[in-house]
């Protein structure tokens, strides 16, 4: 019986300790087998929250790095409510009613809306260092446009459209509607009732005319400013997603359908790539509308991304018709096959360059493709480690490392390059909960779930 009794309990220590070992392994983003010094802080700064935070607090940087904006989404009666901070030493500058709409790095604008009539709202364009109020635009509604040159922006005006000076707010020119500009800043386009006009940046004269359609909502200039992708009203209805293309003056594409996953120009302004019922690739001649290509092999829901500037290769995000995540194909258009059949992670940051494609990827490594053959050229891990951010630079990432399940203090800082941890930054956070690089410098922004935010400065 006593054997009995020494089997069960041998038995039972064996389960334990293997329980143990298993779930240890699939820990997610453990801490690190070494710690390095935690570099001492830029500053800390203490925002102010007389409210409920319910997500994520919100962080990023202005266009060059000198201010940060911190906030959050509140609940439904307060709002979204932002703080604007001089990123050198954490000043405090001011309160935002709503995420600034960045001109350059010291100066934006805020749409702030109106609460007895949410569509219209008012428009401040603000010095950021000193909060001076240069102009105010009231009655203003849509999402601001600017012209290539950034000297002029378009809103709508309660029931028409107006172009301002960008400088002095000075009102240049009313229109119908809100106004886009061209690639190449000679045109804009805007539309009222059922027919698109375009006319001449500088004067304002009209120089064509469009009756019968409508602008597409995306990717509507060709390239080269010459086309516009434009909508046939009528009898085909919003369940074909039919689309015709536009050659100025007066040359009308035939219609071409079901393109509600992407439409994209390629380089040269000649064709168009089209996803229909979001499983095949079509490519289209742009002035005529004949089908030039048709690719059918591919098996999951897919959306046209991307064609390369050099007009080879066109990525596809795959999806599953309700959700697009990070996960992409890529086609060879010279041969007119997938080289990249397989689902790639392209994470936060790619790029391609001639045959050779480059990936950060967010759960986590470097990885490089060649194109011509879809091969492997090169791979890094970071072993066990999870969501990465990635510097604009390439060269560093920064993860949170995880106790458990829950988020820890500790960030752990990795040189790509070098495929190595490079550094440990111990934080007073509990959790941390949100960090962002500094766009150009090595300085990173982290915030917990309290009202300070950390900037530290890595030494390389």
């Amino acid at each position: 019986m006593k054997w009995r009794y020494l089997s069960l309990l041998v038995v039972l220590l064996v389960t334990i300790l293997f329980s143990a070992y298993a779930q240890d392994d699939v820990t997610p983003t453990p801490r690190p087998i070494f710690m390095t010094n935690t570099p001492q802080p830029r500053f800390v700064a203490q925002y102010q929250v007389d409210y409920d935070i319910y997500i994520t607090p919100y962080l990023n940087w202005s266009p060059d790095g000198s201010y940060l904006l911190i906030g959050g989404y509140s609940n439904e009666y307060q709002g979204n409510r932002f703080q604007l901070l001089e990123a050198t030493t954490g000043t405090y500058l001011r309160d935002l009613e709503a995420r600034p709409i960045w001109f350059d790095d010291e100066h934006y604008w805020l749409f702030v809306r109106e609460e007895t009539h949410r569509r219209l709202g008012t428009l401040y364009f603000v010095r950021a260092g000193t909060g001076e109020i240069l102009y105010t635009l009231e009655n203003v509604h849509g999402n601001l446009t600017l012209n290539p040159e950034r000297t002029q922006f378009s809103m709508g005006y309660i029931l028409g459209g107006r172009i301002y000076d960008t400088q002095t707010g000075a009102l240049l020119r009313q229109t119908d509607s809100q106004v886009r500009w061209s690639p190449d800043g000679a045109y804009t386009v805007n539309e009222a009732g059922d027919t698109i006009y375009v006319a001449s940046a500088e004067t304002g004269n009209f120089l064509y005319q469009l009756a019968g359609h409508q602008l597409s909502p995306s990717n509507t200039w060709s390239p080269d400013s010459a086309r516009l992708i434009v909508e046939p009203l009528g009898e085909w209805g919003y369940t074909l997603n039919p689309i015709r293309i536009w050659t100025f003056p007066d040359t009308l594409s035939e219609v071409i359908y079901n393109t509600n996953f992407g439409q994209i120009w390629s380089p040269d302004s000649t064709r168009i790539a089209t996803v229909m019922d979001a499983l095949k690739l079509r490519i289209w001649d742009a002035t005529t509308g004949e089908l030039l290509e048709t690719f059918n092999d591919h098996k999951y829901p897919t959306l046209v991304t991307e064609w390369t500037q050099d007009g080879r290769y066109i990525l596809l995000n795959y999806g599953d018709y309700r959700y697009f995540g990070h996960d992409y194909v890529v086609y060879d258009v010279e041969r007119g096959e997938m080289v990249l059949d397989t689902f790639q992670d392209l994470g936060s940051q790619y790029r391609i360059n001639g045959s050779s494609l480059e990936i950060l990827e967010t759960y986590p490594g470097y990885r490089q493709y060649d194109l011509n053959t879809g091969e492997i050229i090169e791979e890094r891990r970071f072993g066990n480690v999870g969501f990465i951010r990635f510097h604009a630079n390439w060269q560093w990432g920064a993860t949170i490392f995880f106790n458990g399940s829950i988020p820890d203090s500790l960030i752990g800082v990795y040189d790509i390059s070098q495929n190595r941890l490079f550094q440990t930054i111990e934080t007073p956070f509990d959790e941390v909960f949100n960090l962002v690089w500094h766009p150009t410098q090595n300085i990173l922004a982290v915030t917990g779930l309290t009202n300070e935010v950390i900037v530290y400065r890595l030494e390389e």
